[in-house]
């Protein structure tokens, strides 16, 4: 997914500049929205809002059925209670602006984000576990019993 920066090249081009690449395959969770509608949140509006926290060095979202859940790496030192509200205020903020209602949102320091020998050691940092549910219920199949 490309970011376009929104401002111009400074040498004077008038083609528009790629402000970001973004190169992880994250799940994109589904909330409930405005008049009962589902909306896709884009892992970018998490990132946007945990990126520019500077007191958070790691973290995962994870979707589960009671809320987002937040496991984040504080920096050493850092104002915990202060972080905590930042995150609650931005991110219930960025949801808004997509018409997402907010669900409750849980957040747990930790002291490191598990990295996964199935993806070269990166730690996956958009985790729906609805979305895996559903994916395995999909999967699932019932034969049928054969005559005995």
């Amino acid at each position: 997914m490309l970011t376009i920066d929104p401002n111009p090249c400074p040498c004077g081009r008038p083609l528009r500049l790629v402000e970001r690449i973004g190169s992880r395959n994250e799940d994109i969770i589904y909330l409930p929205g405005k008049g009962g509608r589902k909306v896709a949140v884009h892992p970018l509006h998490f990132y946007d809002v945990m990126e520019a926290l500077d007191d958070a060095m790691q973290y995962q979202i994870i979707e589960g059925t009671d809320g987002l859940h937040f496991c984040v790496v504080p920096r050493k030192g850092a104002d915990r209670d202060h972080l905590s509200q930042a995150i609650h205020r931005r991110i219930g903020g960025s949801l808004g602006t997509v018409g997402a209602e907010v669900p409750a949102l849980h957040l747990e320091f930790v002291d490191a984000i598990e990295r996964s020998p199935e993806r070269m050691g990166k730690a996956k940092l958009i985790v729906s576990e609805r979305t895996r549910m559903t994916q395995q219920r999909k999967h699932k199949r019932t034969w049928p019993k054969q005559p005995r």
